[in-house]
């Protein structure tokens, strides 16, 4: 049975002021066209913080052997978490910021037989966020 095969390639990420700019390139490399998901999650790398949370989603029809460009904008408040007075703010520290067609976890690369792209952002100062 024919299937679609993705592969996502040429990651790249651009912070702005108002957060960060995710471009990958994704490509069908089965016989069959397909859509795919291209999702991205935000881990902050300290003690007491959830798991990887889904921040970016973006859906792409794919033609066999095509590839597009996807962008996904993900504004400062995706890495905000809330505070014990229930202010949200984005501390400094460092994120991992994960890019994929699914969750990174053992279970979800197990399933999709590929585990997404990581990538470590690195925030300076902590910012109070307003909104």
């Amino acid at each position: 049975m024919p299937q679609l095969s993705r592969m996502i390639r040429s990651l790249d990420v651009r912070a702005g002021s108002d957060g960060l700019d995710v471009t990958v390139d994704v490509t069908n490399e089965g016989s069959v066209a397909g859509r795919e998901s291209v999702e991205v999650y935000v881990k902050a790398e300290r003690e007491n913080t959830p798991n990887a949370q889904l921040k970016g989603l973006a859906k792409v029809e794919l033609q066999p052997g095509e590839t597009k460009q996807v962008k996904i904008h993900l504004p400062l408040a995706a890495f905000a978490l809330c505070n014990e007075e229930g202010t949200s703010i984005v501390e400094a520290g460092s994120y991992s910021v994960y890019v994929g067609a699914s969750q990174p976890d053992a279970r979800s690369v197990a399933l999709m037989g590929q585990a997404p792209a990581k990538l470590t952002v690195t925030q300076s100062a902590t910012q109070a966020l307003d909104l």
